[in-house]
């Protein structure tokens, strides 16, 4: 049995919406055959762990005293490279899947220490990702792209395959084999809807990490000139990403809609279950325009139709196509949103108790992340 390493920010210590993600790709390798181990961060220290039998044992103990919180964001990218580093040294994988992260020079060492025994797979989640590069408004950020450009070229260099999630390529970006992917979702591990709907309302559910290219202060927008009948009730469920909820909330008082807008916060397990329980569509992102980008495929859309959560999106996403009945697309720029429009597409789900289920078969068939990694380990065995 082939054995292969996922090296991600895996913390078990601290809420992360992407472990979703890392768990469906994780166990899509296991239902392909591989023996699957990852790095995982209690807060203390890091743990060499097995995903089929949840073996583990420690590798490295963190020296740093920052709150974790603060930690996660910052230190932990060093640390996380030099125990992979050192971990090489006495451990061998036939591969190492990789998510792209920042190229800090302790990157660049673990790479060739990577490259001497086993085969290197990085996914770029955001392709291209000079554009999204192009958009940061924070300058030590955008400082620190443009001096560690070098290091992130010299080390995509190394790959053995870059897989990209974005703009479609041929057969090869920065140097190296290359292939399109779309995010996927493991079905299974995601909680099928129970509608529990309010006749007279409209409840829509914005689930996301609330950054400025969720775009959703059009959607506040939309409610200042919405004449429907129904009452529309937004559910804001996410951490503020870069500011952004901070000044929706300052909107929403400012434009008096406050009997129209909920802001939850973060809700995960039940708490998360019933929101979307009682919600009629999902909103996903509105804004990939404002970070130079047509299409993608985000794992919110996903999880919507696994779910069974109707739901209104723009841009391109391959998943999905153009007739699908559970999808309204919306256009992918600064073009106004009409409610009455997405009002009337929540309307026609009210009593179809069968979409949950139509849509998940939809979600198996279309966008499962076996189907994808069964794709992504063909390629990489020849590369």
């Amino acid at each position: 049995m082939n054995k292969i390493l996922f090296l991600m920010k895996y913390p078990s210590c601290l809420d992360e919406n992407l472990k979703r993600k890392f768990d469906g790709q994780m166990n899509a390798c296991i239902n392909l055959g591989y023996e699957v181990w990852f790095i995982e961060w209690n807060g203390a220290f890091f743990f060499l762990k097995c995903k089929n039998t949840n073996k583990r044992k420690m590798v490295f103990r963190q020296k740093s005293i920052l709150k974790k919180e603060i930690y996660y964001h910052t230190q932990i990218f060093v640390d996380l490279y030099q125990v992979c580093y050192y971990l090489l040294k006495r451990e061998k994988f036939d591969y190492i899947y990789m998510r792209s992260m920042p190229p800090i020079p302790p990157a660049l060492k673990m790479v060739k220490e990577i490259k001497k025994t086993s085969k290197l797979i990085i996914e770029i989640p955001t392709y291209p990702i000079e554009n999204e590069y192009s958009k940061e408004k924070r300058w030590i950020r955008k400082l620190c792209f443009k001096l560690l450009d070098n290091n992130k070229k010299n080390i995509f260099l190394k790959a053995d395959l870059l897989t990209l999630c974005g703009e479609e390529i041929e057969d090869t970006a920065y140097g190296r084999p290359a292939i399109n992917f779309s995010n996927g979702i493991d079905v299974d591990n995601i909680p099928i809807r129970k509608p529990d709907l309010h006749i007279n309302d409209i409840h829509i559910l914005l689930l996301a990490s609330m950054c400025y290219w969720q775009a959703y202060d059009k959607i506040i927008e939309s409610l200042v000139s919405y004449k429907g009948k129904e009452k529309v009730i937004l559910h804001f469920v996410g951490n503020d990403g870069d500011g952004s909820l901070k000044k929706w909330k300052m909107m929403v008082e400012k434009l008096g809609l406050d009997k129209n807008v909920v802001f939850h916060g973060a809700l995960y397990g039940e708490d998360l279950n019933k929101i979307v329980n009682r919600s009629d569509i999902g909103l996903g992102t509105l804004g990939l325009y404002r970070k130079n980008l047509d299409g993608a495929s985000t794992l919110k859309i996903r999880e919507y139709m696994s779910r069974g959560l109707p739901f209104v999106y723009a841009g391109k996403d391959p998943a999905v196509s153009e007739d699908c009945p559970y999808a309204l697309k919306v256009p992918n720029d600064n073009t106004p949103i009409n409610m009455e429009t997405i009002a009337a597409f929540a309307e026609q789900f009210k009593n179809c108790t069968d979409i949950p289920y139509r849509m998940r078969e939809y979600a198996i068939k279309h966008m499962s992340w076996t189907k994808e990694f069964s794709y992504i380990m063909d390629r990489a065995k020849y590369n």
